[in-house]
């Protein structure tokens, strides 16, 4: 409804479609500003508390914007600028949430639990702007702002009474500068995640033209109304919820890289279409393609991004996921607004739909079925070693020693898993890592990696998962001799 309103009283307050494109960008540039310290808050604080907060923000924001438009207060940049408010506040919110989908479901029922948020968020999306269609037609537009702040309040309701049991925390708590640092750290150093950004962020990229130009199409090229344009996003809506009803066997059937290519490919219809069809119908039928496309698509990228991380860095890795998908509706807005303006909005859609195409081709270089076996429970495997005297936290840096003894007819394959192990290390903590061969025996290596303190080289150790549990054995399976390889734990003193 929010959007509906707010993209319809920018067609009345101006005829250009690069400011009509800037509402989509004003909602999802806050994603792009503020989505790694919301990661970071909701990895360190209670994920309750901050979503609450977020809503009371985001019912504010709405309940001005409603008065404003009452009174006629209200301009193109203040329009704008209150959709930006209230894009801050989702921007805070989203990760809170949907890092605590896994913390509800449980990994087991993941994929069905995010297939049911999108059920819920999708039969909104159908309801929702053919609500707020009328509303706007017969109470006004500054009634629709209202009740959506009204709504919020049903939303804190719910949350508030969530009875969620934080996790139990078994190491030294993280600063948030320090928490976005490793977040960045765990995704530069996780191929795994890397592809569900780049998969997402290239997708995104190219479907924002249809969601920041399907306005401007459904007051120039097909003379809608408010209810008419309501009508069109509820396609896509429409869409959306026929893809969550079919996507539990879409699923068993398919793995997600043959899905991710069928969605692409039927959102790069809706593009199509809209880009060259004068027909509403034609173009309504294409929108619950689109709308199919796009639901299969951000399941799929939600669920991988989800099961990609483990616990303690899902809501940072998530809220890079956010920052990409939503830093590409952004920057998409602003860009295919440009093209639309500069050309014409059938050029920009055209040249979006040839993208969507090009887009499915980067499923050849970062597939995502390996998600489905990567298991990120966390394990601990590690004894605290002994020191001569108590240590602060935050003494360091830490210089880390483990000496191998191994074959030297082996060496070739020992320096391959090592660089395995090196991933690991500087995802996990380290800033940096080196392998060292002694110069006097062939067979000796000393594996040296650089930690900042003490307190985060604990919390390194806390991070390892079961899917590294294999690759740090076959590193150990070199090593020759009856004891395990000697680790050395160096303090930093300035001199």
């Amino acid at each position: 409804m929010q959007n509906v309103g707010g993209v319809w009283l920018m067609g009345n307050l101006t005829d250009s479609p690069f400011l009509i494109a800037l509402m989509q960008g004003a909602s999802s540039l806050p994603f792009f500003l503020v989505s790694l310290p919301a990661g970071a808050l909701a990895d360190l604080i209670d994920r309750r508390l901050l979503m609450v907060l977020t809503l009371f923000w985001m019912a504010i924001a709405a309940l001005v914007l409603g008065v404003l438009t009452y009174t006629g207060g209200v301009s193109p940049s203040g329009l704008l600028w209150l959709t930006f408010m209230l894009g801050m506040g989702n921007a805070m919110y989203t990760p809170a949430w949907q890092s605590s989908v896994p913390e509800i479901a449980g990994r087991d029922e993941l994929p069905k639990a995010v297939a049911l948020s999108g059920v819920g968020y999708n039969i909104a999306r159908v309801v929702g702007p053919a609500i707020g269609g009328l509303a706007i037609a017969s109470i006004g537009i500054s009634a629709t702002f209202i009740l959506n702040g009204v709504s919020f309040l049903g939303m804190i309701w719910v949350t508030y009474q969530w009875k969620r049991v934080p996790p139990a925390r078994h190491t030294p708590s993280e600063h948030v500068f320090s928490a976005i640092r490793s977040g960045i750290r765990y995704a530069k150093h996780s191929p795994l995640l890397q592809s569900v950004l780049i998969r997402s962020g290239s997708f995104v990229f190219c479907a924002s033209a249809l969601w920041a130009l399907l306005p401007v199409v459904a007051r120039t090229r097909l003379n809608l109304g408010a209810a008419g344009y309501g009508t069109l996003v509820g396609c896509l809506g429409a869409g959306s919820l026929i893809a969550a009803v079919i996507l539990p066997r879409f699923s068993r059937k398919f793995s997600i890289d043959a899905r991710l290519i069928v969605s692409g490919f039927a959102f790069s219809i809706a593009t199509f279409v809209l880009a060259f069809s004068n027909s509403f119908y034609a173009i309504c039928g294409a929108l619950v393609i689109g709308g199919f496309g796009w639901l299969t698509t951000m399941v799929g990228v939600n669920v991988a991004a989800q099961s990609a991380v483990p616990l303690w860095v899902q809501a940072r890795a998530l809220s890079l996921y956010v920052l990409v998908s939503q830093g590409g509706l952004a920057i998409g807005s602003f860009f295919w607004g440009s093209i639309a303006s500069n050309l014409t909005d059938r050029g920009a859609l055209a040249i979006s739909g040839i993208g969507l195409l090009g887009g499915i081709v980067t499923g050849l270089k970062w597939p995502l079925h390996q998600v489905k076996e990567y298991d990120t429970t966390m394990v601990s495997e590690w004894r605290e070693p002994e020191t001569s005297q108590p240590l602060d936290p935050n003494d360091g840096p830490v210089l880390v020693t483990v000496d191998y003894n191994i074959d030297p007819a082996r060496a070739e394959a020992f320096t391959l898993a090592m660089h395995d192990i090196h991933t690991l290390r500087r995802r996990d903590g380290a800033i940096r890592w080196e392998l060292f061969q002694d110069v006097a025996k062939p067979g000796r290596y000393f594996e040296v990696f650089l930690v900042e303190s003490w307190a985060e080289h604990v919390r390194q150790h806390a991070r390892v998962t079961k899917a590294d549990v294999p690759i740090r054995q076959r590193a150990r399976e070199f090593h020759v001799g009856e004891t395990s390889p000697a680790v050395s734990h160096l303090m930093f003193k300035k001199a």
